[in-house]
């Protein structure tokens, strides 16, 4: 590799790590950003470059095993209206990667889901086009185990011609699952 082509690496890798942590003004932590590059031919290593920003995920961890847990939770996007797009019996994950919402999502305001923002008009995610992408995964950890879910999103104005902006969770959609879930299996909610 040379030296233009570390060092153009490095400074994007920098530069969109410094973009990532300005977040939302919604107290939530920083969304994390993988890059990377692939180097082409007399172009200094910069093309092909993928970026994403997401969510890095709600954890809880639920008293009972991972099996049980996996045979409750296709019911707890049943029952929030989210299609299954995808479910990895080996790997324990599912989720839908792509819905798209305009102001709501089956009856919950969008604005309780994620933060996209805000402008003179009020909150991004109230009117922009969105595209969410929904995650979980189970991850066992002796008699009890871990659920983590993701959800990110990109919003776009469907008035102008802008590009995407980076959508925040506000975590309602993971507390959702989890109250699903526990109710299922009998436990507390916490």
């Amino acid at each position: 590799m040379h030296l233009t082509s570390r060092l153009a690496t490095c400074c994007g890798t920098a530069f969109l790590t410094a973009c990532a942590s300005t977040g939302g003004g919604s107290g939530t932590a920083p969304l994390p950003v993988t890059a990377s590059a692939q180097s082409g031919s007399g172009n200094a290593g910069m093309t092909g470059m993928t970026m994403m920003m997401g969510s890095s995920g709600q954890k809880a961890v639920v008293a009972a095993t991972r099996d049980a847990i996996w045979a409750k939770l296709p019911g707890a996007y049943e029952t929030l209206g989210l299609p299954l797009s995808f479910k990895d019996d080996t790997r324990f994950r599912l989720g839908n990667d792509l819905i798209k919402a305009r102001r709501q999502l089956n009856g919950v305001q969008m604005r309780s889901i994620i933060d996209c923002g805000s402008d003179l008009n009020g909150e991004k995610a109230e009117s922009y086009d969105i595209k969410l992408t929904i995650e979980t995964s189970l991850y066992a950890v002796g008699q009890t185990t871990e659920v983590t879910t993701v959800v990110s999103g990109l919003g776009r104005s469907p008035n102008l011609g802008t590009s995407d902006v980076s959508c925040s969770t506000k975590g309602e959609i993971e507390k959702r699952i989890l109250r699903h879930l526990r109710t299922q299996l009998g436990l507390e909610e916490k």
